[in-house]
Protein backbone atom coordinates (compact mmCIF):
# COMPACT_ATOMS: atom_id res chain seq x y z
CA UNK A 1 0.00 0.00 0.00
CA UNK A 2 1.20 2.96 -1.06
CA UNK A 3 2.42 5.77 1.87
CA UNK A 4 2.18 8.93 0.14
CA UNK A 5 1.37 10.44 -3.34
CA UNK A 6 4.72 10.63 -4.24
CA UNK A 7 5.17 7.29 -4.35
CA UNK A 8 2.86 6.06 -7.00
CA UNK A 9 3.95 8.79 -9.44
CA UNK A 10 4.67 7.56 -12.81
CA UNK A 11 7.03 10.02 -15.34
CA UNK A 12 4.39 7.91 -18.24
CA UNK A 13 1.39 9.35 -16.23
CA UNK A 14 2.20 13.02 -17.39
CA UNK A 15 0.88 12.35 -20.69
CA UNK A 16 -2.48 11.71 -19.40
CA UNK A 17 -2.79 15.44 -18.13
CA UNK A 18 -2.86 16.58 -21.56
CA UNK A 19 -6.52 15.07 -21.90
CA UNK A 20 -8.28 16.84 -18.83
CA UNK A 21 -8.39 20.76 -18.40
CA UNK A 22 -7.16 20.56 -14.76
CA UNK A 23 -8.12 21.91 -11.51
CA UNK A 24 -6.80 24.87 -11.62
CA UNK A 25 -7.68 25.19 -15.51
CA UNK A 26 -3.72 24.48 -16.28
CA UNK A 27 -4.96 23.49 -19.80
CA UNK A 28 -6.85 26.54 -20.27
CA UNK A 29 -5.66 27.86 -23.02
CA UNK A 30 -5.10 25.45 -25.26
CA UNK A 31 -8.64 24.40 -24.66
CA UNK A 32 -9.84 27.87 -25.58
CA UNK A 33 -7.83 27.50 -28.60
CA UNK A 34 -9.73 24.23 -29.62
CA UNK A 35 -13.20 25.50 -28.65
CA UNK A 36 -12.49 28.56 -31.01
CA UNK A 37 -11.20 26.23 -33.31
CA UNK A 38 -14.65 24.38 -33.66
CA UNK A 39 -16.61 27.35 -33.86
CA UNK A 40 -14.35 28.81 -36.62
CA UNK A 41 -14.94 25.75 -38.48
CA UNK A 42 -18.85 25.18 -37.75
CA UNK A 43 -19.25 28.99 -39.02
CA UNK A 44 -17.18 28.73 -42.36
CA UNK A 45 -18.84 25.03 -43.01
CA UNK A 46 -21.89 26.91 -42.92
CA UNK A 47 -20.82 30.04 -45.13
CA UNK A 48 -19.44 27.79 -47.73
CA UNK A 49 -22.65 25.52 -48.11
CA UNK A 50 -24.72 27.62 -50.26
CA UNK A 51 -23.25 31.20 -50.37
CA UNK A 52 -25.17 32.43 -53.43
CA UNK A 53 -28.04 32.17 -51.19
CA UNK A 54 -27.71 35.65 -49.77
CA UNK A 55 -27.53 36.61 -46.52
CA UNK A 56 -30.59 36.43 -43.78
CA UNK A 57 -28.86 38.88 -41.62
CA UNK A 58 -27.79 41.94 -42.81
CA UNK A 59 -25.44 44.96 -41.27
CA UNK A 60 -27.89 47.31 -41.30
CA UNK A 61 -30.24 44.21 -39.43
CA UNK A 62 -27.19 44.21 -36.47
CA UNK A 63 -27.27 48.06 -36.00
CA UNK A 64 -30.82 48.31 -35.28
CA UNK A 65 -31.94 49.44 -31.97
CA UNK A 66 -34.10 46.46 -31.27
CA UNK A 67 -32.00 44.31 -32.40
CA UNK A 68 -29.25 45.59 -30.17
CA UNK A 69 -31.99 45.58 -27.26
CA UNK A 70 -32.13 42.10 -27.56
CA UNK A 71 -29.11 41.17 -27.95
CA UNK A 72 -28.18 42.70 -24.59
CA UNK A 73 -30.62 41.25 -22.97
CA UNK A 74 -29.58 37.87 -23.82
CA UNK A 75 -25.58 39.04 -22.70
CA UNK A 76 -27.77 40.32 -19.37
CA UNK A 77 -29.23 36.89 -18.76
CA UNK A 78 -26.09 35.15 -19.75
CA UNK A 79 -24.22 36.73 -17.02
CA UNK A 80 -26.63 36.35 -14.74
CA UNK A 81 -26.33 32.43 -15.60
CA UNK A 82 -22.81 32.73 -15.25
CA UNK A 83 -22.87 33.78 -11.89
CA UNK A 84 -25.39 31.08 -10.74
CA UNK A 85 -23.07 29.15 -12.11
CA UNK A 86 -20.52 30.09 -9.78
CA UNK A 87 -22.11 28.42 -7.05
CA UNK A 88 -22.35 25.18 -8.45
CA UNK A 89 -20.86 22.54 -6.80
CA UNK A 90 -17.43 22.20 -7.75
CA UNK A 91 -17.38 18.46 -8.94
CA UNK A 92 -13.58 19.13 -11.19
CA UNK A 93 -11.51 19.39 -7.95
CA UNK A 94 -9.99 16.47 -6.15
CA UNK A 95 -11.78 17.96 -3.09
CA UNK A 96 -14.78 16.29 -4.73
CA UNK A 97 -14.70 13.08 -3.63
CA UNK A 98 -19.07 12.85 -3.08
CA UNK A 99 -20.71 11.00 -5.79
CA UNK A 100 -19.96 9.16 -8.73
CA UNK A 101 -19.00 12.08 -11.09
CA UNK A 102 -15.83 13.77 -11.58
CA UNK A 103 -13.97 15.87 -13.71
CA UNK A 104 -14.49 15.31 -17.70
CA UNK A 105 -11.90 14.39 -20.26
CA UNK A 106 -11.04 17.33 -22.84
CA UNK A 107 -12.09 15.02 -26.18
CA UNK A 108 -15.36 14.63 -24.53
CA UNK A 109 -16.05 18.13 -23.83
CA UNK A 110 -14.41 19.17 -27.29
CA UNK A 111 -16.25 16.30 -28.83
CA UNK A 112 -19.75 17.17 -27.49
CA UNK A 113 -19.15 21.12 -28.59
CA UNK A 114 -18.64 19.92 -31.83
CA UNK A 115 -21.46 18.07 -31.80
CA UNK A 116 -24.39 20.46 -30.22
CA UNK A 117 -23.14 22.87 -33.05
CA UNK A 118 -24.24 20.21 -35.73
CA UNK A 119 -27.43 19.13 -33.23
CA UNK A 120 -28.26 15.61 -35.14
CA UNK A 121 -30.78 13.57 -33.83
CA UNK A 122 -29.69 10.00 -34.04
CA UNK A 123 -33.10 8.76 -34.35
CA UNK A 124 -33.42 8.73 -37.97
CA UNK A 125 -29.50 8.61 -41.00
CA UNK A 126 -31.83 11.27 -42.45
CA UNK A 127 -30.55 13.87 -40.28
CA UNK A 128 -27.68 12.19 -38.57
CA UNK A 129 -25.98 11.02 -41.75
CA UNK A 130 -22.17 11.25 -40.18
CA UNK A 131 -23.30 10.74 -36.42
CA UNK A 132 -24.91 7.54 -36.59
CA UNK A 133 -22.04 5.93 -37.87
CA UNK A 134 -19.94 7.71 -35.44
CA UNK A 135 -22.59 5.98 -33.14
CA UNK A 136 -22.00 2.96 -34.50
CA UNK A 137 -18.36 3.12 -34.59
CA UNK A 138 -18.21 3.86 -30.84
CA UNK A 139 -20.38 0.74 -29.33
CA UNK A 140 -17.91 -1.34 -31.41
CA UNK A 141 -15.15 0.62 -29.30
CA UNK A 142 -17.02 0.04 -26.39
CA UNK A 143 -17.92 -3.68 -27.32
CA UNK A 144 -14.35 -4.35 -27.94
CA UNK A 145 -12.86 -3.47 -24.41
CA UNK A 146 -15.64 -5.48 -22.78
CA UNK A 147 -14.73 -8.07 -25.01
CA UNK A 148 -17.31 -8.75 -27.13
CA UNK A 149 -16.57 -8.98 -30.52
CA UNK A 150 -17.55 -5.85 -32.19
CA UNK A 151 -18.23 -7.58 -35.81
CA UNK A 152 -20.97 -9.54 -33.70
CA UNK A 153 -22.36 -7.14 -31.03
CA UNK A 154 -24.64 -4.62 -31.15
CA UNK A 155 -25.88 -1.29 -28.99
CA UNK A 156 -26.75 1.96 -28.72
CA UNK A 157 -26.02 4.88 -26.62
CA UNK A 158 -28.99 5.80 -23.74
CA UNK A 159 -29.32 8.73 -21.89
CA UNK A 160 -28.00 6.70 -18.95
CA UNK A 161 -27.35 3.23 -16.79
CA UNK A 162 -31.40 3.22 -16.19
CA UNK A 163 -32.46 3.50 -19.45
CA UNK A 164 -30.10 0.90 -20.81
CA UNK A 165 -30.85 -1.64 -18.02
CA UNK A 166 -34.66 -0.78 -19.27
CA UNK A 167 -33.54 -1.66 -22.71
CA UNK A 168 -32.19 -4.99 -21.43
CA UNK A 169 -35.21 -6.03 -20.11
CA UNK A 170 -37.33 -5.29 -23.23
CA UNK A 171 -34.95 -7.39 -25.30
CA UNK A 172 -34.94 -10.23 -22.85
CA UNK A 173 -38.72 -9.85 -22.62
CA UNK A 174 -39.26 -10.04 -26.13
CA UNK A 175 -37.50 -13.86 -26.48
CA UNK A 176 -39.14 -14.67 -23.62
CA UNK A 177 -42.60 -13.47 -24.98
CA UNK A 178 -41.66 -15.45 -28.68
CA UNK A 179 -40.99 -18.70 -26.81
CA UNK A 180 -43.53 -19.12 -24.20
CA UNK A 181 -46.26 -18.23 -27.25
CA UNK A 182 -44.45 -20.52 -29.13
CA UNK A 183 -44.87 -23.05 -26.26
CA UNK A 184 -48.56 -22.42 -25.17
CA UNK A 185 -49.12 -22.71 -28.94
CA UNK A 186 -47.70 -25.89 -29.27
CA UNK A 187 -49.36 -27.25 -26.14
CA UNK A 188 -53.27 -26.03 -27.32
CA UNK A 189 -52.50 -28.00 -30.82
CA UNK A 190 -51.17 -31.22 -28.89
CA UNK A 191 -47.98 -31.37 -30.11
CA UNK A 192 -45.65 -30.70 -27.22
CA UNK A 193 -46.52 -31.71 -23.74
CA UNK A 194 -47.16 -29.39 -20.85
CA UNK A 195 -44.53 -30.59 -18.66
CA UNK A 196 -41.97 -29.46 -21.93
CA UNK A 197 -43.18 -25.52 -21.68
CA UNK A 198 -40.58 -24.77 -19.51
CA UNK A 199 -37.78 -25.60 -21.59
CA UNK A 200 -39.32 -24.56 -24.61
CA UNK A 201 -39.64 -20.85 -23.02
CA UNK A 202 -35.92 -20.81 -22.35
CA UNK A 203 -34.99 -21.74 -25.85
CA UNK A 204 -32.16 -20.30 -28.19
CA UNK A 205 -32.97 -18.06 -31.24
CA UNK A 206 -31.68 -20.99 -33.13
CA UNK A 207 -33.76 -23.53 -30.88
CA UNK A 208 -36.94 -21.43 -31.45
CA UNK A 209 -36.42 -21.15 -35.22
CA UNK A 210 -36.01 -24.62 -35.47
CA UNK A 211 -39.21 -25.58 -33.93
CA UNK A 212 -41.22 -23.18 -36.11
CA UNK A 213 -40.02 -24.65 -39.08
CA UNK A 214 -40.70 -27.97 -37.67
CA UNK A 215 -44.47 -26.83 -37.23
CA UNK A 216 -44.84 -25.00 -40.63
CA UNK A 217 -46.38 -22.22 -38.12
CA UNK A 218 -45.97 -18.47 -38.77
CA UNK A 219 -45.34 -15.56 -36.02
CA UNK A 220 -48.66 -14.61 -37.09
CA UNK A 221 -49.82 -18.08 -35.61
CA UNK A 222 -48.18 -16.81 -31.88
CA UNK A 223 -50.12 -13.85 -31.60
CA UNK A 224 -53.54 -14.92 -29.78
CA UNK A 225 -50.69 -16.20 -27.04
CA UNK A 226 -48.27 -13.27 -26.88
CA UNK A 227 -48.57 -10.69 -23.74
CA UNK A 228 -46.88 -8.63 -25.71
CA UNK A 229 -49.78 -8.61 -28.50
CA UNK A 230 -52.55 -9.31 -26.18
CA UNK A 231 -51.93 -8.69 -22.43
CA UNK A 232 -52.45 -10.33 -19.57
CA UNK A 233 -56.12 -10.58 -19.77
CA UNK A 234 -56.64 -11.51 -23.27
CA UNK A 235 -53.98 -14.24 -24.04
CA UNK A 236 -54.56 -17.31 -25.26
CA UNK A 237 -54.05 -20.30 -22.13
CA UNK A 238 -53.98 -23.86 -22.62
CA UNK A 239 -56.54 -25.92 -20.19
CA UNK A 240 -53.49 -27.64 -18.63
CA UNK A 241 -52.01 -24.17 -17.43
CA UNK A 242 -55.05 -22.12 -16.60
CA UNK A 243 -54.87 -20.44 -13.66
CA UNK A 244 -51.08 -20.64 -13.35
CA UNK A 245 -48.68 -18.30 -12.83
CA UNK A 246 -46.69 -17.90 -16.40
CA UNK A 247 -44.85 -14.48 -15.80
CA UNK A 248 -41.50 -14.50 -16.01
CA UNK A 249 -38.92 -13.50 -13.13
CA UNK A 250 -35.81 -11.43 -12.97
CA UNK A 251 -33.34 -12.79 -10.42
CA UNK A 252 -31.47 -9.62 -9.11
CA UNK A 253 -28.78 -9.31 -6.24
CA UNK A 254 -29.51 -7.85 -3.52
CA UNK A 255 -27.14 -5.01 -3.73
CA UNK A 256 -28.55 -3.56 -7.31
CA UNK A 257 -29.68 -0.23 -8.36
CA UNK A 258 -32.86 1.21 -7.95
CA UNK A 259 -33.75 1.04 -11.48
CA UNK A 260 -34.24 -2.76 -11.70
CA UNK A 261 -37.40 -2.24 -9.25
CA UNK A 262 -38.63 0.42 -11.47
CA UNK A 263 -38.11 -1.67 -14.72
CA UNK A 264 -40.09 -4.79 -13.42
CA UNK A 265 -43.22 -1.82 -12.86
CA UNK A 266 -42.42 0.00 -16.07
CA UNK A 267 -42.72 -3.24 -18.13
CA UNK A 268 -46.14 -4.20 -16.25
CA UNK A 269 -44.73 -7.37 -14.53
CA UNK A 270 -44.96 -6.56 -11.09
CA UNK A 271 -42.80 -7.01 -7.58
CA UNK A 272 -43.87 -10.44 -7.88
CA UNK A 273 -41.87 -11.10 -10.65
CA UNK A 274 -38.77 -9.29 -8.85
CA UNK A 275 -36.66 -11.52 -7.13
CA UNK A 276 -33.89 -11.30 -5.00
CA UNK A 277 -30.40 -13.26 -4.82
CA UNK A 278 -29.09 -12.78 -1.78
CA UNK A 279 -25.51 -11.18 -1.06
CA UNK A 280 -22.40 -12.81 0.85
CA UNK A 281 -20.85 -11.69 3.61
CA UNK A 282 -18.73 -9.71 1.39
CA UNK A 283 -21.99 -7.64 0.18
CA UNK A 284 -21.90 -9.79 -3.60
CA UNK A 285 -23.74 -11.79 -5.14
CA UNK A 286 -24.15 -15.51 -3.56
CA UNK A 287 -23.78 -18.30 -6.04
CA UNK A 288 -25.96 -20.93 -3.55
CA UNK A 289 -28.76 -18.23 -3.87
CA UNK A 290 -28.10 -17.76 -7.24
CA UNK A 291 -28.88 -22.09 -7.61
CA UNK A 292 -31.61 -21.89 -5.13
CA UNK A 293 -33.62 -19.21 -7.05
CA UNK A 294 -32.91 -20.94 -10.38
CA UNK A 295 -34.38 -24.35 -9.02
CA UNK A 296 -37.12 -22.44 -7.35
CA UNK A 297 -38.23 -20.37 -10.72
CA UNK A 298 -37.91 -24.44 -11.95
CA UNK A 299 -40.13 -26.19 -9.23
CA UNK A 300 -42.83 -23.55 -9.75
CA UNK A 301 -42.85 -22.66 -13.20
CA UNK A 302 -41.59 -19.36 -13.94
CA UNK A 303 -39.90 -18.48 -16.48
CA UNK A 304 -36.59 -16.36 -16.07
CA UNK A 305 -36.60 -13.50 -17.63
CA UNK A 306 -33.08 -12.53 -16.97
CA UNK A 307 -30.01 -13.18 -14.07
CA UNK A 308 -28.60 -9.89 -13.57
CA UNK A 309 -25.05 -9.57 -11.98
CA UNK A 310 -23.25 -6.22 -10.46
CA UNK A 311 -20.24 -4.56 -11.97
CA UNK A 312 -19.95 -1.61 -9.77
CA UNK A 313 -22.50 -1.72 -6.93
CA UNK A 314 -23.74 2.35 -6.33
CA UNK A 315 -23.33 1.95 -2.38
CA UNK A 316 -19.54 0.41 -2.23
CA UNK A 317 -18.21 0.12 -5.98
CA UNK A 318 -18.30 -3.84 -5.38
CA UNK A 319 -18.45 -6.00 -8.80
CA UNK A 320 -20.20 -9.46 -8.63
CA UNK A 321 -18.63 -12.91 -9.23
CA UNK A 322 -19.78 -12.20 -13.07
CA UNK A 323 -17.56 -15.24 -14.34
CA UNK A 324 -19.28 -17.42 -11.45
CA UNK A 325 -22.63 -16.94 -11.97
CA UNK A 326 -21.52 -17.40 -15.88
CA UNK A 327 -20.44 -20.84 -15.26
CA UNK A 328 -23.78 -21.46 -13.35
CA UNK A 329 -26.09 -20.70 -16.01
CA UNK A 330 -23.98 -22.58 -18.93
CA UNK A 331 -24.19 -25.69 -16.27
CA UNK A 332 -28.22 -25.48 -16.88
CA UNK A 333 -27.96 -27.38 -19.99
CA UNK A 334 -31.35 -27.62 -20.93
CA UNK A 335 -31.88 -23.75 -20.56
CA UNK A 336 -30.82 -20.39 -22.44
CA UNK A 337 -30.70 -18.21 -19.66
CA UNK A 338 -30.13 -14.85 -20.42
CA UNK A 339 -27.15 -13.45 -18.25
CA UNK A 340 -27.10 -9.10 -17.78
CA UNK A 341 -24.41 -7.41 -16.29
CA UNK A 342 -25.09 -4.34 -14.83
CA UNK A 343 -21.11 -2.44 -15.74
CA UNK A 344 -23.18 1.17 -15.30
CA UNK A 345 -19.96 2.30 -13.45
CA UNK A 346 -17.89 -0.20 -12.76
CA UNK A 347 -17.85 -1.44 -16.60
CA UNK A 348 -15.21 0.99 -17.77
CA UNK A 349 -12.33 -1.14 -15.62
CA UNK A 350 -12.55 -3.73 -18.47
CA UNK A 351 -9.99 -0.85 -20.00
CA UNK A 352 -7.39 -1.81 -17.36
CA UNK A 353 -7.19 -5.74 -18.68
CA UNK A 354 -6.87 -5.04 -22.07
CA UNK A 355 -3.59 -4.36 -24.39
CA UNK A 356 -4.54 -1.80 -27.27
CA UNK A 357 -5.80 -3.54 -29.72
CA UNK A 358 -5.76 -6.83 -28.12
CA UNK A 359 -7.59 -9.22 -26.08
CA UNK A 360 -8.33 -8.81 -22.07
CA UNK A 361 -5.26 -10.37 -20.91
CA UNK A 362 -4.29 -11.48 -16.86
CA UNK A 363 -1.36 -10.92 -17.83
CA UNK A 364 -1.34 -6.85 -17.63
CA UNK A 365 -0.22 -5.11 -14.79
CA UNK A 366 -3.44 -3.71 -12.90
CA UNK A 367 -4.11 -2.68 -9.37
CA UNK A 368 -7.49 -5.03 -9.17
CA UNK A 369 -7.52 -8.01 -7.43
CA UNK A 370 -7.33 -11.05 -8.80
CA UNK A 371 -11.13 -12.45 -8.47
CA UNK A 372 -12.29 -8.68 -9.99
CA UNK A 373 -9.92 -9.58 -12.62
CA UNK A 374 -11.69 -12.58 -13.28
CA UNK A 375 -14.87 -11.26 -12.88
CA UNK A 376 -14.37 -8.32 -15.90
CA UNK A 377 -12.97 -10.64 -17.96
CA UNK A 378 -15.89 -12.72 -18.22
CA UNK A 379 -17.73 -9.68 -19.56
CA UNK A 380 -17.00 -11.45 -23.24
CA UNK A 381 -19.35 -14.52 -21.86
CA UNK A 382 -22.33 -12.39 -21.14
CA UNK A 383 -25.70 -11.71 -22.81
CA UNK A 384 -25.55 -7.79 -22.39
CA UNK A 385 -23.72 -4.83 -20.59
CA UNK A 386 -24.81 -1.80 -19.51
CA UNK A 387 -22.29 0.87 -19.04
CA UNK A 388 -22.19 4.78 -18.04
CA UNK A 389 -19.56 6.72 -20.02
CA UNK A 390 -21.21 9.97 -18.03
CA UNK A 391 -19.36 8.35 -14.77
CA UNK A 392 -15.48 6.21 -15.50
CA UNK A 393 -15.62 7.38 -19.13
CA UNK A 394 -15.51 10.72 -18.00
CA UNK A 395 -17.93 12.06 -20.42
CA UNK A 396 -20.36 14.74 -19.39
CA UNK A 397 -24.16 13.85 -18.82
CA UNK A 398 -26.05 12.15 -20.14
CA UNK A 399 -24.81 9.28 -21.54
CA UNK A 400 -25.03 5.33 -20.92
CA UNK A 401 -25.22 2.13 -23.69
CA UNK A 402 -26.71 -0.70 -23.97
CA UNK A 403 -24.21 -3.11 -25.56
CA UNK A 404 -25.57 -6.88 -26.17
CA UNK A 405 -23.33 -9.37 -27.50
CA UNK A 406 -24.78 -10.25 -30.85
CA UNK A 407 -27.91 -9.41 -32.73
CA UNK A 408 -29.97 -12.62 -31.15
CA UNK A 409 -29.34 -10.00 -27.64
CA UNK A 410 -30.32 -7.17 -29.54
CA UNK A 411 -33.43 -7.92 -31.37
CA UNK A 412 -36.34 -6.96 -30.04
CA UNK A 413 -40.25 -5.87 -30.46
CA UNK A 414 -40.51 -3.14 -33.36
CA UNK A 415 -42.59 0.00 -34.27
CA UNK A 416 -43.18 1.93 -36.90
CA UNK A 417 -43.54 5.21 -38.06
CA UNK A 418 -44.69 6.37 -41.77
CA UNK A 419 -41.93 9.57 -41.91
CA UNK A 420 -38.69 7.84 -40.94
CA UNK A 421 -36.92 4.95 -42.31
CA UNK A 422 -36.47 1.81 -40.13
CA UNK A 423 -33.75 -0.97 -40.70
CA UNK A 424 -31.06 1.38 -42.04
CA UNK A 425 -27.94 1.05 -40.06
CA UNK A 426 -26.77 -1.13 -37.31
CA UNK A 427 -28.40 1.24 -35.14
CA UNK A 428 -32.47 0.83 -35.60
CA UNK A 429 -34.60 3.86 -34.25
CA UNK A 430 -37.42 1.10 -34.20
CA UNK A 431 -35.81 -0.74 -31.71
CA UNK A 432 -34.48 1.66 -29.24
CA UNK A 433 -36.66 2.93 -25.91
CA UNK A 434 -36.13 6.68 -26.63
CA UNK A 435 -37.00 8.08 -29.84
CA UNK A 436 -34.99 11.31 -30.78
CA UNK A 437 -31.42 10.64 -29.23
CA UNK A 438 -28.41 12.93 -29.20
CA UNK A 439 -25.50 12.06 -30.81
CA UNK A 440 -23.46 13.98 -28.18
CA UNK A 441 -22.17 11.46 -25.81
CA UNK A 442 -21.34 9.03 -28.80
CA UNK A 443 -19.00 11.46 -30.36
CA UNK A 444 -17.81 12.02 -26.48
CA UNK A 445 -16.74 8.43 -26.60
CA UNK A 446 -15.44 8.05 -30.28
CA UNK A 447 -12.82 10.96 -29.86
CA UNK A 448 -12.29 9.74 -26.00
CA UNK A 449 -11.41 6.12 -27.88
CA UNK A 450 -9.05 7.30 -29.83
CA UNK A 451 -7.12 10.31 -28.35
CA UNK A 452 -7.12 8.41 -24.72
CA UNK A 453 -8.02 4.92 -25.85
CA UNK A 454 -9.71 2.46 -24.10
CA UNK A 455 -6.93 0.16 -22.99
CA UNK A 456 -4.18 -0.31 -20.30
CA UNK A 457 -2.10 2.53 -21.63
CA UNK A 458 -5.24 5.25 -22.07
CA UNK A 459 -8.31 5.37 -19.66
CA UNK A 460 -7.19 2.23 -18.09
CA UNK A 461 -4.01 3.74 -16.82
CA UNK A 462 -6.38 6.59 -14.93
CA UNK A 463 -8.60 3.83 -13.50
CA UNK A 464 -5.33 2.11 -12.23
CA UNK A 465 -4.45 6.05 -10.53
CA UNK A 466 -8.02 6.55 -9.35
CA UNK A 467 -7.68 2.61 -6.93
CA UNK A 468 -4.25 3.98 -6.13
CA UNK A 469 -6.43 6.62 -4.90
CA UNK A 470 -8.44 4.33 -2.94
CA UNK A 471 -5.09 3.00 -1.41
CA UNK A 472 -3.93 6.33 -0.19
CA UNK A 473 -7.00 7.39 1.66
CA UNK A 474 -7.61 4.01 3.32
CA UNK A 475 -3.94 4.12 4.47
CA UNK A 476 -4.25 7.58 6.11
CA UNK A 477 -8.24 6.89 7.48
CA UNK A 478 -6.59 3.64 8.45
CA UNK A 479 -4.35 5.91 11.23
CA UNK A 480 -7.58 8.20 12.57
CA UNK A 481 -9.04 6.90 15.44
CA UNK A 482 -12.32 4.90 15.89
CA UNK A 483 -12.31 4.57 11.65
CA UNK A 484 -13.64 1.78 10.74
CA UNK A 485 -13.11 0.37 6.89
CA UNK A 486 -15.95 -0.85 4.69
CA UNK A 487 -14.06 -3.83 3.61
CA UNK A 488 -13.24 -5.65 0.91
CA UNK A 489 -13.28 -2.29 -1.40
CA UNK A 490 -12.89 -3.73 -5.29
CA UNK A 491 -13.03 -0.86 -7.43
CA UNK A 492 -12.20 3.60 -6.28
CA UNK A 493 -15.22 3.83 -3.97
CA UNK A 494 -13.91 3.86 -0.23
CA UNK A 495 -16.66 3.43 2.66
CA UNK A 496 -16.34 3.63 6.23
CA UNK A 497 -17.68 4.83 9.80
CA UNK A 498 -16.76 5.73 13.53
CA UNK A 499 -17.25 3.56 16.53
CA UNK A 500 -15.83 3.04 19.62
CA UNK A 501 -15.70 -0.89 21.24
CA UNK A 502 -18.63 -2.41 21.99
CA UNK A 503 -21.04 0.53 20.69
CA UNK A 504 -24.44 -0.41 19.60
CA UNK A 505 -24.55 -0.35 15.96
CA UNK A 506 -27.35 2.81 16.17
CA UNK A 507 -25.19 4.87 18.44
CA UNK A 508 -22.37 4.22 15.71
CA UNK A 509 -24.74 5.16 12.77
CA UNK A 510 -25.49 8.14 14.27
CA UNK A 511 -22.06 9.89 14.94
CA UNK A 512 -21.63 8.79 11.20
CA UNK A 513 -24.38 10.54 10.25
CA UNK A 514 -23.28 13.88 12.44
CA UNK A 515 -20.03 13.30 11.18
CA UNK A 516 -21.39 13.33 7.67
CA UNK A 517 -23.16 16.59 8.53
CA UNK A 518 -20.13 18.58 9.71
CA UNK A 519 -17.81 17.26 6.65
CA UNK A 520 -20.98 18.67 4.27
CA UNK A 521 -21.32 21.78 6.18
CA UNK A 522 -17.60 22.78 5.90
CA UNK A 523 -15.62 23.80 2.47
CA UNK A 524 -13.10 21.84 2.39
CA UNK A 525 -14.01 18.27 0.89
CA UNK A 526 -17.61 17.21 -0.18
CA UNK A 527 -18.64 13.21 0.55
CA UNK A 528 -21.80 11.13 0.40
CA UNK A 529 -23.02 8.99 2.56
CA UNK A 530 -25.17 5.65 1.96
CA UNK A 531 -26.83 3.42 4.10
CA UNK A 532 -26.93 -0.28 3.44
CA UNK A 533 -30.17 -2.72 4.66
CA UNK A 534 -30.03 -5.52 6.98
CA UNK A 535 -32.76 -7.37 4.55
CA UNK A 536 -30.27 -7.41 1.71
CA UNK A 537 -26.54 -6.79 4.02
CA UNK A 538 -26.96 -8.71 6.82
CA UNK A 539 -24.03 -10.98 6.50
CA UNK A 540 -21.94 -8.15 5.40
CA UNK A 541 -23.35 -6.21 8.24
CA UNK A 542 -22.33 -8.77 10.96
CA UNK A 543 -18.76 -9.62 9.29
CA UNK A 544 -18.55 -5.88 9.77
CA UNK A 545 -19.79 -5.20 13.25
CA UNK A 546 -17.72 -8.59 14.23
CA UNK A 547 -14.27 -7.18 12.79
CA UNK A 548 -14.99 -3.36 14.34
CA UNK A 549 -16.01 -4.76 18.04
CA UNK A 550 -19.74 -3.13 17.06
CA UNK A 551 -23.02 -4.65 18.84
CA UNK A 552 -25.17 -5.65 16.16
CA UNK A 553 -28.57 -4.22 17.36
CA UNK A 554 -30.39 -5.00 14.17
CA UNK A 555 -30.02 -1.62 12.32
CA UNK A 556 -28.99 -1.09 8.96
CA UNK A 557 -25.55 0.40 8.62
CA UNK A 558 -24.73 4.00 7.48
CA UNK A 559 -21.22 4.59 5.85
CA UNK A 560 -19.21 7.62 4.37
CA UNK A 561 -18.87 7.03 1.07
CA UNK A 562 -16.17 8.61 -0.92
CA UNK A 563 -16.21 8.08 -4.60
CA UNK A 564 -12.52 8.66 -5.93
CA UNK A 565 -12.44 8.92 -9.56
CA UNK A 566 -10.90 12.31 -9.77
CA UNK A 567 -7.77 11.61 -11.96
CA UNK A 568 -5.58 14.22 -10.09
CA UNK A 569 -6.44 12.98 -6.82
CA UNK A 570 -2.21 11.83 -6.39
CA UNK A 571 -0.75 14.59 -8.68
CA UNK A 572 2.61 15.36 -7.15
CA UNK A 573 2.81 19.06 -8.53
CA UNK A 574 0.33 19.85 -6.43
CA UNK A 575 0.67 21.84 -3.17
CA UNK A 576 -1.71 19.63 -1.28
CA UNK A 577 -1.72 15.94 -0.15
CA UNK A 578 -6.01 15.53 -0.16
CA UNK A 579 -5.68 11.91 1.74
CA UNK A 580 -3.74 13.37 4.29
CA UNK A 581 -5.44 16.45 4.79
CA UNK A 582 -8.53 14.48 4.37
CA UNK A 583 -7.52 12.94 7.27
CA UNK A 584 -6.64 15.39 8.98
CA UNK A 585 -9.95 17.04 9.06
CA UNK A 586 -12.06 14.09 10.13
CA UNK A 587 -9.50 13.71 12.98
CA UNK A 588 -10.39 16.88 13.81
CA UNK A 589 -14.06 16.41 14.01
CA UNK A 590 -13.28 12.95 15.29
CA UNK A 591 -11.90 14.46 18.74
CA UNK A 592 -15.04 17.37 18.48
CA UNK A 593 -17.27 14.76 18.80
CA UNK A 594 -15.25 13.06 21.51
CA UNK A 595 -15.45 9.79 20.00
Amino acid sequence: MPKSKQDICNPEDVALKSLFLGPQSENGDWFVAEVRRIVEHTIGWRRSRYPADGRAISAGDQNDDSFLKLRARLETSLNELLGRLERETPKFTPRYIGHMVSENSLPALLAEFAMLLHNPNNASPEVAKVSARIETESIADLARMLGFDSSHSRGHFTSGGTLANFEAVWRALHRIDQNLALALCLIDRGVLNISNYYATAHSSKMQFEQLLLAHTLRFEDLEPYSVLNRGHCNVKVPAGLTGKNLSPVVLVPGNKHYSWQKAVLMFGLGLDSFWSIELDAEGRLDIESLEARIAQARAEGRPILMVVSVAGTTEMGEVDPVDRVQDTLEQVKDLSLWHHVDGAYGGFFAATLRSAGKVPSSGLATKLAPNIRKAIEAFARVSSITIDPHKLGYIPYACGAFIARDQEHYECRQVTAPYLKSGVSAVDWATTIEGSRSAAGAAAVWLTSRALGFDSDGLGRVLDKTIEARELFANELSRVKGVCLAQPSDTNVLCFSLANPKEPLAMVNQRALQLFERIESGPEFSVSRTTLGQRDYNLFIARFCKLNSILNDGSDLLLLRLVLMNPFICSKEMDTDFARDFAKILGAKVTESAL
